[in-house]
């Protein structure tokens, strides 16, 4: 068995720094930043991610529950806190109540169509 090193070389040394701003403290960033972010906000940024992947015409809540299942979208109220999100950062518009009494209205927010000329 070898002694340890007494010396660091000047190459080591920047490997190793290199090693630590390259990748390390990307790393780091991500993993922590993701779990300062809240909830409404994450939530929101995978809404706004599919919308921007799919272009849809309108959000549908049920098609997202049932079909498209994006990861922490997975209930009612977690769909329409992140839309409501997306409502004040104008990407959407809310849901129009329904003027007919009995019919269960069908839980849509259109998008808005300025964003398609903002993220194109």
């Amino acid at each position: 068995m070898a002694p340890p090193p007494v010396e660091i070389t000047a190459r080591a040394f920047t490997a190793a720094a290199h090693l630590l701003t390259d990748y390390f403290m990307p790393m780091a960033e991500r993993v922590y930043g993701d779990a300062a972010i809240p909830t409404a906000d994450r939530n929101a940024a995978t809404l706004a991610r599919w919308i921007k992947s799919e272009h849809p015409g309108e959000v549908y809540v049920r098609h997202l529950q049932r079909e498209v299942r994006l990861p922490w979208l997975t209930t009612a109220d977690a769909i329409h806190t992140a839309a409501a999100v997306l409502v004040e950062a104008d990407w959407l518009v809310p849901p129009r109540p329904v003027a007919e009494f009995g019919r269960k209205r069908r839980e849509a927010y259109a998008i808005n169509p300025r964003l398609w000329e903002v993220i194109q």
